[in-house]
């Protein structure tokens, strides 16, 4: 898990992204682009515990609501 932590937790970004390509009809690549950007990755990092509670369609549907 440290892994992860040091690394920003890509896999659970690329779960954002897979929630983003599956309920939002995005294609990978732009999916990938949003779960990354700085300002979610910031409101990610804040609490990680509860980010990660809230679960990957949580983060993307706020990404949806906020930048589609």
């Amino acid at each position: 898990m440290n892994e992860q932590a040091d690394l920003g937790y890509p896999n659970f970004k690329k779960g954002i992204a897979a929630s983003l390509v599956t309920n939002f009809n995005l294609n990978y690549d732009e999916a990938l682009r949003l779960a990354f950007m700085p300002e979610i990755n910031e409101q990610i990092m804040k609490d990680v515990p509860w980010a990660q509670h809230m679960g990957a369609e949580y983060w993307a549907e706020v990404i949806a609501y906020n930048h589609l």
